[in-house]
């Protein structure tokens, strides 16, 4: 390019360029080109100008909102500039760039709160450890975030498709390499840890410590010998012993047919792991030709036999003769066991699936664990954790009966495994993360057969338990890992409770979505009974005291209240169930709740030492706990414990009533205005000589379970001054160090008169069948109570209106 080419300038340009005067430092290069600047700028250089020149005006830097309208002098206050003050108003200013309005100071006041809590927020990390939020955060983490965690606190998405998927953690892995997770030093445990449960102010209580002749292990471990017990059980499985079919003593095909249909009625819609009519056809099969039934097959039905002996033998006394049916049914399906562990057919698992079924009813978990373990394991090798229509399958679990079956035989099995391992405290090995099979399908069994589905369904289902049931396993895990578990993070505490409370109301009200197309009938309320005590004792579970980490008063009076109040259901829900409808779950897995319950109670009561006890007040709290005394009198006859539990619950009980007592008469002493209103007072008593004789309405036990009671703590618990309890000998075993009371009954504060009752049945026999000619039927007593649905007695569950659905003898 030569010089011709280069462009010129206009001639005032370079005219004017010329008289400049030249920079001594410049951008640009030699070559003409702009140079960068290396030197680093500091903004605080800026900043710091900008103060100096400030603090040397006079001025304001930038005047009030209202000051700037009103065209007024501002003042640099940093709080409230005059003219604001003057009126009383807040200063604010609006900024020049984002357009906020913000009042003056404010800044400052949040640097100050935020610098509060980083301490406090130093001071949590140092006691409890670092919180979750420590985790390096990348822009990525909304990513990866579930849907199902968005919206778990809002809803479960009905019988759809809310057990479909599977449940994810909404936190990413810890980016740091720890090696081997070391734990703190701090191991927590749930309120409940097998057959112990603890209640709180009188540590731990073991409803299942008592000789059961059920699971009781043999004396000689030579000679055969076939009950529930561990030892026993394992030497069948093992092939150490062996029940032949001669000794079987099959019951009759007219008898047959009516406990396969009273199996199929009540305890199926839980448990549906056969299908109805195959099953009845198979009865016929078993009894007309033998020959077409196939050895794992004849053993489920026996099997069922077995457990609704079981059933009878436990419930009505004069079947307890039925027993022993039930152990050789048992254990000659187990003597099969191993070919049933070895085989791949849907038959073989049907039959593991009620083998495990016949053991989670027993009075003690036993081997339950071990089996459900064994069972569990067995249907992930053969893939029943996995959705069947995404699966290869043989030639015969390929009908779509066979593929319902798989799905309902796995919810069985994992439902068993799920509930004994979080009250048996176990390490969870459920990884929803890790299945895909649905939950089955909601239809009549009847629109159901290997050929396929029928094409117009009714929308209705005849097992909804066991749907709902396996909608609440995920909830188990969560409540299990997160809340039950020996090492959990107690930042997070609060959150997690609420959350999962959200859950557990939203899998109850999905209950009732779920029914809406059935008919009612008392299965189907049974059912509900059943479901509302499940999400009761859920909350119970979740809000319990000895698992809280926070010791604020705030939060553990919310617990106890949530704690209390879904006591109360559990024991409303089984007034209803055993007096209406005789359905009570009587097994450990239920009197653990129970117990449970029962010690909340106590310990809410026994907080209100100190606070004013009314009268009203007083006969509610007698009358809740009197309904706690006799379920746990009836758990005693069903489970055969010998009195254990009443006898354990007893003295805490007349201690607590002791201790109210002794509040509301102080109470009284304190309210009373003067000797002629405390004579008043005391002539509207019966006197001392009179109350002796007078039995108590509400706590009145005939003389079965009149013996000495020993409390499970001497140190910690007395007996009471007045005779609550017919058995109890005050004068022997009151501490000499205290004055005792007159020993009035509680009931003489009423002016009403008493109500008698009929003596407590020694036996279960007239509740489930007919009502003995003697039998009174139960009133309730004539006295204030603020819940007239909380009225109890121990013979209130007498009414033999409703008959147990079990065929008679």
């Amino acid at each position: 390019m030569d010089a011709q080419s280069l462009p010129v300038a206009p001639q005032s340009t370079q005219l004017f360029s010329a008289g400049k005067r030249q920079r001594v430092n410049t951008d640009v290069d030699e070559g003409g080109l702009k140079r960068i600047k290396t030197s680093p700028e500091e903004p605080s250089f800026y900043s710091d100008n900008v103060r100096r020149k400030l603090a040397a005006t006079t001025r304001t830097g930038q005047a009030c909102d209202r000051c700037k309208e009103r065209k007024m002098k501002c003042d640099p206050d940093p709080i409230a500039c005059q003219p604001c003050r003057q009126k009383s108003l807040k200063c604010y200013t609006t900024d020049r760039v984002s357009g906020q309005s913000r009042e003056r100071g404010q800044w400052d006041r949040a640097e100050n709160e935020v610098g509060f809590l980083r301490g406090q927020l130093a001071y949590y990390q140092k006691k409890y450890g670092p919180t979750t939020q420590d985790a390096l955060s990348t822009p990525y983490s909304m990513l990866f975030q579930s849907p199902s965690c968005e919206r778990s606190s809002i809803t479960l998405d009905g019988h759809r498709d809310a057990g479909n998927s599977p449940s994810r953690s909404c936190n990413l892995p810890d980016p740091q390499y720890v090696g081997w997770p070391i734990s703190d030093g701090t191991l927590y445990k749930g309120p409940v840890q097998g057959t112990k449960a603890d209640i709180l102010d009188w540590g731990v209580m073991d409803s299942g410590g008592f000789e059961c002749d059920l699971m009781r292990p043999p004396m000689n471990d030579d000679i055969d010998f076939f009950n529930f017990s561990t030892p026993s059980v394992l030497k069948t499985i093992h092939q150490r012993q062996k029940i032949h079919k001669n000794d079987l003593h099959l019951p009759t095909k007219a008898e047959a047919l009516a406990m396969a249909e009273t199996f199929l009625t009540v305890m199926w819609r839980y448990y549906p792991v056969v299908h109805k009519g195959d099953f009845i056809d198979l009865v016929h099969h078993l009894y007309d030709d033998s020959q077409q039934v196939s050895l794992f097959e004849e053993i489920q039905v026996i099997l069922v036999f077995g457990i609704l002996k079981h059933q009878n033998a436990i419930r009505v006394q004069a079947k307890a003769r039925l027993i022993n049916d039930s152990y050789r049914y048992l254990h000659y399906g187990l003597g099969s066991f191993p070919d049933m562990m070895k085989s791949s057919s849907l038959a073989a698992m049907q039959t593991l699936a009620l083998i495990l079924m016949q053991f989670r009813n027993l009075p003690k978990p036993g081997h339950t664990w071990h089996l459900a373990q064994e069972m569990l394991i067995k249907c992930i090798d053969l893939n029943y954790h996995r959705d069947p229509d995404k699966i290869d399958l043989s030639t015969e679990q390929q009908n779509p009966l066979a593929k319902e079956l798989r799905k309902r035989v796995f919810h069985a099995i994992i439902g068993v495994c799920i509930a004994t391992g979080c009250r048996l405290g176990q390490p969870a090995p459920w990884q929803f993360v890790q299945w895909d099979v649905p939950l089955p399908m909601a239809i009549l069994d009847s629109e159901l057969s290997s050929t396929g589905i029928q094409a117009q369904l009714s929308g209705r289902c005849d097992f909804w338990p066991c749907i709902q049931l396996s909608k609440l396993l995920p909830l188990y895990t969560e409540l299990h890992n997160y809340v039950l578990s020996v090492r959990r993070e107690p930042v997070e505490y609060l959150k997690i409770v609420d959350l999962l409370q959200n859950k557990i109301d939203a899998w109850r009200e999905d209950w009732d979505t779920s029914i809406v197309n059935e008919e009612p009938d008392a299965s189907l309320t049974v059912s509900t009974l059943l479901i509302d005590q499940w999400a009761a004792e859920y909350t119970l579970n979740l809000h319990h005291p000895s698992v809280c980490p926070l010791q604020t008063p705030e939060v553990l009076e919310r617990n106890l209240e949530l704690c209390h109040r879904a006591a109360k259901k559990m024991l409303g829900y089984f007034h209803t169930l055993s007096k209406q409808y005789k359905a009570v779950d009587f097994t450990w897995h239920s009197v653990v709740a129970y117990t449970l319950a029962f010690g909340v109670t106590l310990h809410v009561y026994r907080r209100r030492k100190g606070s004013s006890v009314s009268q009203d007040q007083f006969s509610n709290i007698k009358n809740e706990l009197a309904g706690w005394m006799s379920l746990m009198a009836y758990a005693d006859l069903v489970l055969k414990t010998e009195k254990l539990l009443y006898r354990q619950f007893g003295p805490l009980v007349a201690q607590v009533e002791d201790e109210l007592y002794e509040q509301m008469m102080s109470n009284a002493r304190l309210d009373v205005p003067s000797s002629k209103s405390l004579k008043a007072i005391n002539g509207s008593m019966p006197s001392t000589s009179t109350t002796k004789q007078q039995p108590s309405p509400l706590l009145h036990i005939n003389s079965t379970f009149q013996e000495h009671s020993t409390p499970l703590n001497e140190q910690q618990t007395h007996f009471p001054h007045h005779q609550h309890y017919s058995g109890f000998d005050a004068a022997s075993n009151f501490p000499q160090s205290q004055t005792p009371l007159p020993p009035v009954s509680y009931h003489t504060y009423n002016s009403t008169p008493v109500t008698s009752y009929a003596p407590l049945p020694t036996s279960l026999a007239p509740l489930l069948n007919e009502a003995p000619p003697s039998t009174m039927q139960y009133q309730y007593p004539t006295i204030s109570v603020q819940d007239p649905a909380m009225m109890f007695s121990p013979h209130l569950y007498t009414d033999a209106t409703a008959v147990w659905p079990m065929p008679e003898e």
